[in-house]
């Protein structure tokens, strides 16, 4: 039982990182042109966007799937450090958290039903 486990335990792990790089895409598809920057792999470690604004400050953000998704190594490099973190769905209430993401323009663009439609379209472009 335990190595059906293990493999149930990578599998799902594997799909939890998938469903966050199209997250990612989906961010940085429809905030072009508002000054966040996606920062692939770890160009800026533990920072998937990093945004300047207009007085020349500098936005660091990482990007969670699920407020339960976080593991202690990621929340141990934001101590100490201006990374803001962002959560996509609260599993516990079964809400998402679109409301919530820390940029007023971002809100206006960002949403559940356009996540959603971004991955049927991605998957149509992968099955051809």
């Amino acid at each position: 039982k335990l190595v059906e486990i293990a493999k149930f335990h990578k599998e799902s792990m594997t799909a939890e990182n998938m469903v966050g790089n199209l997250l990612e895409d989906y961010i940085e598809c429809k905030l072009k042109g508002q000054g966040w920057i996606r920062c692939h792999g770890n160009v800026v470690k533990a920072v998937d966007f990093i945004k300047v604004n207009n007085d020349n400050s500098i936005r660091l953000l990482q990007i969670k799937n699920g407020k339960t998704t976080e593991n202690s190594s990621s929340d141990k490099i934001r101590n100490g450090t201006n990374i803001e973190k962002w959560y996509r769905r609260d599993p516990q209430n079964n809400t998402d958290n679109w409301e919530n993401f820390p940029d007023e323009e971002a809100k206006k663009v960002l949403n559940e039903k356009g996540f959603q439609n971004f991955i049927v379209e991605k998957m149509k472009t992968i099955k051809k």
